[in-house]
């Protein structure tokens, strides 16, 4: 009786030790700012109550640069044209240890078959979108790649041709505006040939008897008979414009005259000498402004 009592304690005393010293699979990770532990939870496969028991959290408050242990167990059920190498290339371990954790004598495995895993952080990470991708239910990884580099060529393409399209604009533009600057140009000498005209100037002077002095737009002449007037048609040369004119000099066009008419002109002198002396002459005559 005394045998059978301490044999039943020896087996609780083994059964107890077993208890406590058996360790969970798990793997550490570093705390990022800006981490919260149910976004940690759901990025590895976990739950914000494991999190918090596995690291004897009393509260949610996690500081960056601590770690967490993640429980990294997992179970996969074997599908069909699964194999040990590339389940283990798929999830970053090793042939060996997934023979060892499961006890298996040989490479083979069957459908339906369950492995036990212990992956490693970055394979626990994406070990739900590498079910999904195993199940045909996501594209691999490498598509949108492909579509990235199908979107980067199109872009290219697209900034190629809108590239050309600014270019041809710009010729577009840059003819447009060599065409008009050459039209402005043209209309300029034009212009300018225009105001140079071939005229008939006589002289007169404010200087005698019965004369006013003022001409016809206010110019008192007898205060400055030095004064550069040239009368003309206004329907020619409007009255005001600057003038010059040749063997007299620039004027201003600020009388008009009875006997002046068309391509005809009368410039004012100080006196009836320099009047005489001019007498009838075929002059250049520009219109500045």
């Amino acid at each position: 009786m005394k045998k059978l009592i301490i044999s039943l304690a020896g087996g609780m005393l083994l059964t107890g030790f077993a208890m406590t010293t058996a360790v969970s699979a798990e793997v550490n990770y570093k705390i990022q700012e800006g981490d919260t532990v149910s976004e940690v939870a759901v990025e590895y496969g976990t739950t914000t109550k494991d999190l918090m028991e596995r690291n004897n959290l009393s509260s949610s408050l996690i500081v960056a640069g601590e770690s967490l242990k993640i429980d990294n167990r997992r179970v996969l059920e074997v599908k069909k044209g699964d194999t040990l190498s590339e389940l283990a290339c798929d999830l970053g371990v090793k042939v060996g240890d997934i023979k060892e954790w499961n006890e298996l004598d040989s490479d083979l495995i069957k459908i339906g078959q369950e492995l036990e895993l212990e992956l490693p952080l970055d394979s626990l990470k994406n070990y739900e979108e590498f079910l999904a991708q195993r199940d045909g239910q996501v594209p691999p990884k490498e598509e949108p790649k492909q579509e990235e580099n199908i979107e980067q060529t199109t872009n290219e393409q697209t900034s190629k041709e809108e590239t050309k399209q600014e270019e041809n604009v710009e010729q577009t533009s840059n003819e447009q505006t060599s065409t008009q600057e050459k039209e402005v140009e043209q209309t300029n000498n034009t212009e300018e040939a225009a105001q140079t005209m071939t005229m008939e100037a006589t002289a007169y002077t404010a200087d005698c008897e019965g004369c006013s002095g003022v001409t016809s737009t206010g110019i008192n002449l007898n205060e400055d008979r030095d004064k550069k007037v040239v009368a003309v048609d206004p329907d020619v040369i409007p009255l005001g414009s600057t003038v010059w004119v040749e063997g007299y000099g620039e004027a201003i066009a600020g009388d008009t005259g009875g006997s002046i008419e068309g391509n005809r002109i009368d410039v004012h002198v100080p006196t009836k000498e320099e009047a005489n002396e001019w007498g009838v002459r075929t002059v250049e005559v520009k219109v500045l402004d």
